[in-house]
């Protein structure tokens, strides 16, 4: 005979039909969210390896892994550098302060004072932090520009906006 469980049980039995659960599924599947959907796209067949396109693994030996080639409109397979993000000094008053423009999902709202932190969105939260030195590393206050400076940067993939940052205005870079 059959394999039963949960006899007398229906009422709290979830999925309560297991062959009904599986029907829905094959029909009508769940849309993939924009992290898997672009996992997909930049990984092809190898999309369902860990070892080539799981979130900690750098694929392409750049340095970045491919989380944050997702976070930044990265390629993942391509370690040539896409020049989607700009460090670059812009004079504010008597001084130069030391500016970064990148891509973020689009709509990343940013909050805090000191560093500026995202709220989640397509499984990414950004962290955006300045210091004026490199060897004792600490956070200095950081300002989103109104606008930001992306003039001759490379155009980016739907669900991406450059955004562009600098430390607050009395922390400045000599000129």
């Amino acid at each position: 005979s059959d394999w039963v469980e949960g006899v007398g049980m229906e009422a709290t039995l979830s999925p309560a039909s297991l062959y009904e659960d599986q029907v829905q599924r094959r029909l009508f599947p769940e849309p993939l969210t924009p992290l898997e959907e672009w996992r997909e796209r930049k990984f092809g067949t190898d999309a369902d390896n860990n070892l080539i396109s799981g979130w900690s693994v750098d694929a392409d030996l750049d340095g970045w892994s491919n989380l944050l080639e997702f976070a930044i409109d990265g390629e993942p397979r391509d370690a040539r550098s896409s020049g989607k993000v700009s460090v670059t000094s812009v004079p504010v008053g008597e001084a130069d302060h030391l500016t970064i423009t990148l891509p973020v999902r689009e709509d990343a709202e940013f909050h805090g004072t000191g560093d500026l932190v995202s709220d989640p969105i397509d499984g990414v939260i950004y962290l955006i932090q300045g210091s004026t030195g490199l060897v004792d590393f600490t956070s200095m206050e950081v300002v989103e520009l109104p606008a930001p400076l992306a003039g001759d940067m490379p155009g980016l993939s739907e669900g991406w906006e450059y955004r562009s940052f600098r430390l607050a205005a009395d922390m400045q870079i000599g000129r």
